[in-house]
Protein backbone atom coordinates (compact mmCIF):
# COMPACT_ATOMS: atom_id res chain seq x y z
CA UNK A 1 0.00 0.00 0.00
CA UNK A 2 2.80 2.41 0.91
CA UNK A 3 4.65 2.14 -2.40
CA UNK A 4 1.47 2.36 -4.46
CA UNK A 5 0.53 5.63 -2.77
CA UNK A 6 4.14 6.85 -2.95
CA UNK A 7 4.24 6.30 -6.72
CA UNK A 8 0.95 8.16 -7.19
CA UNK A 9 2.01 11.15 -5.09
CA UNK A 10 4.78 11.33 -2.50
CA UNK A 11 2.71 13.68 -0.33
CA UNK A 12 0.10 10.93 0.18
CA UNK A 13 2.48 9.04 2.47
CA UNK A 14 5.27 11.44 3.43
CA UNK A 15 4.38 14.71 5.09
CA UNK A 16 6.64 17.50 6.31
CA UNK A 17 6.48 16.39 9.94
CA UNK A 18 7.57 12.82 9.20
CA UNK A 19 10.29 14.02 6.84
CA UNK A 20 12.02 15.73 9.74
CA UNK A 21 11.95 12.62 11.93
CA UNK A 22 12.60 9.90 9.38
CA UNK A 23 15.16 10.23 6.59
CA UNK A 24 14.09 8.98 3.15
CA UNK A 25 16.46 5.99 3.27
CA UNK A 26 14.96 4.72 6.55
CA UNK A 27 11.44 4.89 5.15
CA UNK A 28 12.62 3.15 1.98
CA UNK A 29 14.36 0.37 3.93
CA UNK A 30 11.43 -0.11 6.30
CA UNK A 31 8.94 -0.60 3.48
CA UNK A 32 11.20 -2.46 1.04
CA UNK A 33 13.18 -4.94 3.12
CA UNK A 34 10.07 -6.76 4.32
CA UNK A 35 9.59 -8.68 1.05
CA UNK A 36 13.15 -10.07 0.68
CA UNK A 37 13.25 -11.05 4.35
CA UNK A 38 9.89 -12.85 4.14
CA UNK A 39 10.92 -14.64 0.93
CA UNK A 40 14.16 -15.77 2.56
CA UNK A 41 12.22 -17.09 5.55
CA UNK A 42 9.77 -18.91 3.25
CA UNK A 43 12.67 -20.60 1.45
CA UNK A 44 14.49 -21.67 4.61
CA UNK A 45 11.81 -22.41 7.21
CA UNK A 46 8.93 -24.87 7.27
CA UNK A 47 5.95 -23.63 9.30
CA UNK A 48 3.33 -25.95 10.74
CA UNK A 49 -0.03 -24.46 9.88
CA UNK A 50 -2.99 -23.98 12.17
CA UNK A 51 -6.54 -24.10 10.92
CA UNK A 52 -7.20 -21.45 8.29
CA UNK A 53 -10.05 -20.00 10.36
CA UNK A 54 -7.67 -19.31 13.25
CA UNK A 55 -5.00 -17.84 11.00
CA UNK A 56 -7.50 -15.58 9.21
CA UNK A 57 -8.99 -14.47 12.54
CA UNK A 58 -5.55 -13.41 13.76
CA UNK A 59 -4.81 -11.62 10.47
CA UNK A 60 -8.14 -9.77 10.53
CA UNK A 61 -7.57 -8.79 14.18
CA UNK A 62 -4.11 -7.40 13.35
CA UNK A 63 -5.30 -5.50 10.27
CA UNK A 64 -8.32 -4.22 12.21
CA UNK A 65 -6.05 -3.01 15.02
CA UNK A 66 -3.85 -1.20 12.52
CA UNK A 67 -6.86 0.46 10.88
CA UNK A 68 -8.26 1.50 14.27
CA UNK A 69 -4.86 2.94 15.22
CA UNK A 70 -4.76 4.94 11.96
CA UNK A 71 -8.25 6.29 12.70
CA UNK A 72 -7.37 7.09 16.31
CA UNK A 73 -4.29 9.05 15.26
CA UNK A 74 -6.22 10.86 12.53
CA UNK A 75 -9.48 11.67 14.28
CA UNK A 76 -8.31 12.16 17.87
CA UNK A 77 -4.69 13.31 17.52
CA UNK A 78 -5.13 14.96 14.09
CA UNK A 79 -2.10 13.11 12.72
CA UNK A 80 -2.95 11.29 9.50
CA UNK A 81 -0.33 8.63 8.88
CA UNK A 82 -1.14 8.66 5.16
CA UNK A 83 -1.65 12.18 3.83
CA UNK A 84 -4.30 11.03 1.36
CA UNK A 85 -6.63 10.11 4.25
CA UNK A 86 -6.68 13.75 5.37
CA UNK A 87 -7.78 14.93 1.92
CA UNK A 88 -10.63 12.50 1.17
CA UNK A 89 -14.12 11.93 2.55
CA UNK A 90 -14.97 9.47 5.31
CA UNK A 91 -16.63 7.10 2.84
CA UNK A 92 -13.49 7.03 0.70
CA UNK A 93 -11.35 6.45 3.81
CA UNK A 94 -13.45 3.42 4.69
CA UNK A 95 -13.19 2.11 1.12
CA UNK A 96 -9.40 2.54 1.05
CA UNK A 97 -8.87 0.93 4.45
CA UNK A 98 -11.22 -1.98 3.61
CA UNK A 99 -9.25 -2.38 0.40
CA UNK A 100 -6.12 -2.54 2.54
CA UNK A 101 -7.72 -5.39 4.52
CA UNK A 102 -8.58 -7.31 1.34
CA UNK A 103 -5.04 -6.69 0.07
CA UNK A 104 -3.60 -8.15 3.30
CA UNK A 105 -5.79 -11.26 2.98
CA UNK A 106 -4.76 -11.75 -0.66
CA UNK A 107 -1.07 -11.44 0.28
CA UNK A 108 -1.58 -13.97 3.07
CA UNK A 109 -3.23 -16.45 0.69
CA UNK A 110 -0.35 -15.98 -1.76
CA UNK A 111 2.00 -16.78 1.12
CA UNK A 112 0.06 -19.98 1.86
CA UNK A 113 0.29 -21.01 -1.78
CA UNK A 114 4.02 -20.26 -1.84
CA UNK A 115 4.46 -22.35 1.31
CA UNK A 116 2.66 -25.32 -0.26
CA UNK A 117 4.78 -25.04 -3.40
CA UNK A 118 8.07 -24.80 -1.49
CA UNK A 119 7.32 -27.52 1.09
CA UNK A 120 5.06 -30.13 -0.61
CA UNK A 121 6.73 -33.20 0.91
CA UNK A 122 6.02 -32.15 4.51
CA UNK A 123 2.23 -31.86 4.16
CA UNK A 124 1.23 -35.40 5.10
CA UNK A 125 3.71 -36.19 7.83
CA UNK A 126 1.77 -34.51 10.63
CA UNK A 127 -0.80 -37.28 11.20
CA UNK A 128 0.08 -40.87 12.21
CA UNK A 129 -1.13 -43.70 9.96
CA UNK A 130 -3.42 -45.62 12.32
CA UNK A 131 -4.59 -45.88 15.91
CA UNK A 132 -5.42 -48.97 17.93
CA UNK A 133 -8.86 -49.47 19.45
CA UNK A 134 -7.35 -49.23 22.95
CA UNK A 135 -5.81 -45.83 22.22
CA UNK A 136 -9.11 -44.54 20.87
CA UNK A 137 -11.22 -45.91 23.73
CA UNK A 138 -9.08 -44.57 26.57
CA UNK A 139 -8.78 -41.02 25.25
CA UNK A 140 -5.17 -41.44 24.16
CA UNK A 141 -6.12 -40.48 20.59
CA UNK A 142 -7.03 -36.90 21.47
CA UNK A 143 -3.90 -36.43 23.54
CA UNK A 144 -1.66 -37.80 20.77
CA UNK A 145 -3.42 -35.65 18.17
CA UNK A 146 -2.75 -32.62 20.35
CA UNK A 147 0.92 -33.56 20.75
CA UNK A 148 1.31 -34.12 17.01
CA UNK A 149 -0.35 -30.79 16.14
CA UNK A 150 1.87 -28.98 18.62
CA UNK A 151 4.98 -30.51 17.07
CA UNK A 152 5.89 -32.39 20.25
CA UNK A 153 6.03 -35.74 18.42
CA UNK A 154 5.88 -36.94 14.82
Amino acid sequence: MYWTLYLIDKEYVVNDASGDRYPWWLTHAGHSMVVPILLLEALTTYHRRSRLVIEMSILIALVGSYVLWIYYLGLVQHIWVYGILRKISTVNRVVILCGFGVYAIVLYLIGLLLHKILWPQRRQEVWPQQWSADEISNGQLEFENFRVRQGLIR
